[in-house]
């Protein structure tokens, strides 16, 4: 017999966070680039929704941790967006699996499994890197995602204004802003 003050206690952690999905006319289908669907076991989450990367970058991620995958148990639910018909539903959801930089991603995502995803026109892994002796600096765009208004700047600073982001581009992230 196991007296209460013997007895285990176990905390499951679940954590679950909603993601309107995009507006479209057809709430049946999702017509933007993120998320991205590699295959039937993984899809790639990308640049959107910066409050939600900022929360998990801040949470699991440091200059020097760039990948982490969660010990909590971690969903994303995405909802599709407004439309017409004034119907929401549950258009995809999935277990967070592993959080990791822009940087961590282009350096590791290269197996052939990644490579259709890689060679979008508007794909979600859609800057690259730039390194002098292994020290990241910076990025430069490679897709077409967030082109509009250099919108995709915004995806990789952690603070944003004008004065911030020439710092950025040209100094790295000696002055606050980091570059993931």
């Amino acid at each position: 017999m196991i007296k209460p003050k013997d007895s285990l206690k176990v905390e499951i952690m679940v954590v679950l966070y909603l993601y309107i999905v995009s507006v479209a006319p057809n709430p049946e289908q999702i017509t933007c680039a993120v998320p991205y669907k590699i295959d039937s076991k993984e899809i790639f989450f990308g640049p959107c929704k910066k409050r939600l990367r900022s929360e998990l970058r801040k949470n699991f991620l440091s200059p020097t941790k760039t990948m982490c995958t969660p010990e909590e148990t971690i969903y994303l639910v995405g909802v599709n967006g407004s439309n017409r018909r004034r119907i929401r539903q549950i258009v995809w959801a999935g277990q967070i699996k592993r959080i990791m930089t822009f940087a961590h991603a282009f350096d590791h995502l290269r197996a052939k499994r990644y490579q259709k995803m890689r060679s979008e026109k508007k794909s979600p892994l859609h800057v690259e890197p730039l390194k002098e002796k292994n020290h990241l600096f910076g990025y430069r765009r490679i897709s077409t995602l967030h082109e509009k208004n250099n919108s995709w700047i915004r995806d990789i600073v952690s603070h944003y204004s004008s004065k911030n982001i020439w710092l950025f581009f040209r100094l790295g992230s000696d002055h606050g802003n980091q570059p993931w």
